[in-house]
């Protein structure tokens, strides 16, 4: 009677107790699917991918405006225990219902939040841009401990969180380990630059880069440096983060080096010599080189596709890299010892002020990479910035498998690739975010489907303005305005960069950071 009087108790309690979330997947090991999107690029070992499918149709069923705070636009919504989290440059932390949208709670840091919060154990962590780490209980908001650096900098990474560690840099050149029970430091480094990335961490190592331009593996139980690479080419590393392959580790940087890569695209066959001619006006039988008849020919030019015709081009492009003729903005590093054992003919698309916007790769679950690349031979239909591809890149290959046969007929995909683009994999889909554009390829059939599109008004400084403004819209759904004409045109074009987050995925629910916005749109279940 003892035995049953205490087996009821305990269900009891056990009925009172809230749930308890199961611990964000840190990289450890094999991937492993979790009950959300915990951290930037769903773990820390930043996969990009999740076991959650949704597809069309999609509806909107919330969206939450922030125009007098703005979201910085690489941050991704971080959805755990059923709220969404998120910080804005004005300084509040939010978490939402993920279901209705409605507050829940916020705290008001009082410095600019640059990045996404992270989430694991129950707690959700923020970085300020004054230079403070906080932890906060997810459910209730309640704030737990608070960690300060100790040089003026301040953070804007996303933090990494990983076996009770959470890792991140300043902009001071320390990076930190603190621990996410009580905020309490385990060590500090000097990297001796700038650190504006977010750390990737799995099996117990942590690969980031700072401003300095070279790639990092670091011990995370000491902060050991287990080996740096030679400096990358590029200007930053903001606004990407290393992803682990297998055993390597890769890294991307933004360029200066659209034209080069452009130029010898359009060497490297027949075809792209064509496409020269054309829009130079040489063609025969074409005089103007931007016409729908010049237009047309170009789109033709896919159709000499062969294997040995892309294979040729793709070698070409690769020659050219080794011998620096194009800068590199991809390196896959061999996690023993940070050697480079290929060099892939992985390039960038661009935004139009020439500089090059090469997202962080998603892994598959067969262990490839995803990865945008130009080809003649891509089928890309639109005379801007032509010949954008999307590839599978497996190790051990140098050259990206081109991905033909796309059908476009109900979308477009990518999205305009001369401007910022990131990719998403939710089980069986591909997702592309562009600016206001939301669109999706199915794996298998290669069938592209729109999620969400608002491309009337454009998104100037993380709010949207039509064009001309006089011509805007009346307010309604997926389309806004904001009237402050001064206001907007202080700010840059969201889609020239920087980097994009990638749309953040839990169940039939897609959650998105776009135009200072949050849209949660749920989609029919697979």
């Amino acid at each position: 009677m003892k035995r049953r009087t205490a087996f009821l108790g305990f269900v009891l309690l056990s009925a009172l107790l809230p749930a308890i979330s199961p611990p964000a997947h840190c990289g450890d090991g094999e991937w492993g699917h979790t009950d959300g999107w915990y951290t930037l690029a769903h773990d820390s070992g930043r996969s990009g991918r999740t076991d959650y499918s949704p597809g069309v149709p999609f509806e909107q069923i919330w969206h939450a405006k922030y125009w007098e705070e703005l979201i910085g636009t690489e941050v991704e919504p971080i959805v755990a225990e059923g709220l969404v989290f998120f910080g804005t440059f004005k300084g509040i932390l939010r978490a939402l219902d993920a279901g209705t949208g409605a507050e829940k709670w916020r705290y008001e840091f009082g410095a600019p939040l640059h990045h996404s919060p992270s989430f694991s154990d129950g707690k959700i962590v923020c970085a300020s841009m004054d230079g403070r780490v906080a932890a906060f209980d997810a459910r209730s908001g309640a704030k737990l401990w608070t960690f300060k650096a100790e040089k003026r900098g301040g953070f804007v990474s996303s933090p990494a969180i990983c076996d009770g560690a959470v890792f991140i840099g300043d902009r001071a050149g320390d990076l930190y380990s603190i621990r996410l029970s009580d905020g309490k430091q385990n060590w500090k480094i000097s990297l001796g630059a700038m650190i504006q990335q977010t750390a990737a961490v799995k099996d117990g190592k942590l690969a980031i880069a700072a401003e300095d331009m070279i790639p990092r593996l670091i011990s995370a139980e000491d902060g050991k440096e287990i080996w740096r690479a030679p400096r990358m080419d590029g200007a930053t590393v903001r606004g990407y983060y290393p992803v682990f392959w297998n055993d390597m580790v890769v890294f991307r940087s933004e360029v200066y080096g659209i034209d080069a890569y452009q130029n010898a695209i359009q060497n490297a066959s027949e075809e792209g010599k064509s496409y020269r001619q054309i829009r130079e006006g040489k063609f025969p039988g074409i005089s103007n080189g931007w016409s729908e008849d010049a237009n047309r020919k170009i789109r033709e030019l896919a159709s000499g596709y062969s294997d040995k015709k892309f294979k040729g081009e793709q070698e070409f492009i690769l020659e050219k890299m080794k011998d620096g003729s194009i800068q590199r903005s991809f390196y896959a590093l061999k996690l023993s010892d940070g050697s480079e054992p290929l060099i892939y003919a992985v390039g960038y698309h661009s935004s139009e002020n020439g500089f090059s916007v090469p997202p962080s790769p998603p892994l598959d679950k067969e262990g490839r990479l995803y990865v945008f690349f130009k080809s003649m031979f891509s089928e890309w239909p639109f005379p801007i910035r032509a010949f954008d591809a999307v590839g599978v890149l497996e190790p051990g290959n140098s050259i990206p498998h081109l991905i033909r046969g796309i059908d476009r007929s109900q979308g477009s995909f990518p999205a305009t690739c001369d401007e910022v683009n990131k990719l998403t994999i939710a089980g069986d889909k591909l997702f592309d975010t562009h600016d206001h554009v939301l669109t999706y390829m199915d794996i298998e059939t290669k069938k592209i489907f729109n999620a969400y599109s608002s491309h009337s008004p454009e998104l100037w400084g993380g709010v949207v303005r039509c064009m001309p403004h006089e011509k805007c819209p009346k307010e309604k759904d997926g389309m806004w305005k904001l009237d402050d004409e001064n206001l907007v045109m202080s700010t840059s074009i969201q889609w020239n960069g920087p980097m994009q987050g990638s749309v953040a995925v839990w169940k039939d629910l897609l959650f998105w950071n776009t135009g200072s916005m949050i849209i949660c749109l749920k989609g029919a279940s697979k």
